[in-house]
């Protein structure tokens, strides 16, 4: 006697019970007990499939999230960290801008540490329109820009889990940002890698001498490369190139 426990078009489970001896027919008992039964096993079945479901799309974003250039960090309403992508993970291993305080994430400097603590209590108190954009200063480079997101809870228990994450924080880096632009756009164009050079140059705000000084060229050549990389990216002047590569869209998974 056979029953089937879940159905999809292409594969079915069944459960099919034998007699003992492996002889005769199921009885009426046997059919009776077997439909009192069906709705539980039916129900553990469609369970099982739904937390394996779960386990599968969970392991999936953490393969994603793997690769992001950017840092991700969820926390719970304590404050807690109860999950950081590998960016984010790298970037409170420097303690340059972001660090744990007993499992709750701090800031450094003072004032971005008042400013995100803010911003994660409305969150974390579901205040109407809580969510900020707050810049996290560092040691060294332009402050970090972090995004403050809320987390809304997907059942009736999850608010009752204390490591629930309630709490989204997205931290990007504006100079690797402006670097990631850089190479995409010296990828896009084909520009060489004294071309690539040259860029940079320009981006950090280096005029063309200082440029060609930093590239250990004349000025002249500095010139040359400066005009292959405008026919190339179908610029005419530094400002143009500028905006060309601070509009395009970096790339968001990193290669580390």
């Amino acid at each position: 006697m056979t029953l089937v426990l879940h159905r999809t078009e292409s594969v079915y489970y069944p459960l099919t019970l034998v007699r003992p001896d492996g002889t005769g027919d199921a009885t009426d008992a046997d059919r009776a007990l077997l439909a009192r039964l069906a709705p539980h096993l039916t129900r553990a079945m469609r369970i099982s499939l739904e937390l394996d479901l779960a386990r599968h799309q969970r392991g999936a974003m953490e393969q994603s999230l793997a690769r992001i250039a950017i840092a991700v960090l969820l926390l719970d309403r304590r404050k807690r960290v109860v999950f950081a992508n590998p960016a984010a993970e790298k970037l409170l291993a420097s303690a340059t801008a972001l660090t744990l305080a007993n499992g709750a994430l701090a800031a450094r400097a003072a004032r971005s540490h008042r400013e995100l603590q803010k911003a994660i209590l409305e969150v974390i108190g579901r205040e109407p329109g809580a969510g900020a954009e707050i810049g996290i200063e560092r040691e060294d480079g332009r402050p970090l820009l972090a995004t403050v997101l809320p987390i809304a809870p997907e059942g009736p228990f999850t608010p009752l889990a204390e490591n629930a994450a309630c709490c989204a924080i997205f931290v990007s880096d504006p100079d690797a940002l402006q670097t990631s632009r850089s190479r995409a756009v010296a990828q896009n164009y084909g520009l060489t890698p004294a071309e690539t050079r040259l860029l940079d140059s320009i981006l950090s705000g280096a005029g063309l001498a200082r440029a060609a000084e930093e590239m250990g060229v004349t000025v002249a050549t500095a010139q040359t490369h400066l005009k292959r990389v405008f026919s190339k990216t179908g610029t005419g002047r530094q400002g143009q190139l500028i905006n060309l590569v601070m509009t395009s869209a970096p790339p968001l998974w990193s290669r580390d």
